[in-house]
């Protein structure tokens, strides 16, 4: 009985997340941004992070639409809330380049490593999407260009369905 009661537990983690994690396909409000800051010191080698990778015709037409949400969170669960793996299944379909699907494989993980207690119970509750946005929100904007669909888009930080 305990086994059973870890296993559901998981899957409402994994799917709190997923849904958590769909909530930030694409942006539906423009903002001209801000002030670039003064730049940095150079790094020591090591990977890098894609900067506006899904900013191309062919991903932000992916991104944008209707459907696109409910992909990420069919791709999010299928993968158990794992990264490398939400990357994998959006590459094999809707078919984002690997840059673009990366960016929502990093969200994803990034949701289960710091959100997940939170995401468990309530997935579309304030506290799951507010630590979900704390945490991830910055790094997935600039990792995705933070596409904007305009109105009637996928939905962002907002949910399904476009401009409210």
């Amino acid at each position: 009985m305990a086994a059973e009661v870890d296993m559901v537990r998981s899957v409402m983690m994994i799917l709190g997340l997923s849904v958590a994690v769909a909530a930030f396909g694409c942006s539906t409000t423009s903002d001209n941004g801000g002030e670039g800051g003064n730049g940095g010191e150079g790094g020591n080698g090591g990977t890098t992070t894609p900067m506006d990778a899904c900013i191309n015709v062919a991903d932000t037409a992916l991104v944008c639409d209707a459907g696109f949400d409910d992909k990420v969170s069919t791709c999010a669960q299928g993968a158990l809330g794992q990264g490398a793996g939400t990357s994998t299944c959006l590459q094999a379909d809707p078919g984002l380049n690997a840059d673009c699907a990366d960016c929502y494989g990093g969200v994803t993980q990034c949701g289960f490593d710091n959100c997940a207690a939170l995401c468990a119970g309530e997935p579309d509750g304030q506290p799951c999407r507010g630590c979900v946005s704390e945490n991830c929100d910055a790094a997935f904007d600039v990792c995705t260009g933070a596409v904007d669909c305009g109105a009637g888009g996928a939905g962002g930080a907002g949910g399904a369905g476009g401009a409210t």
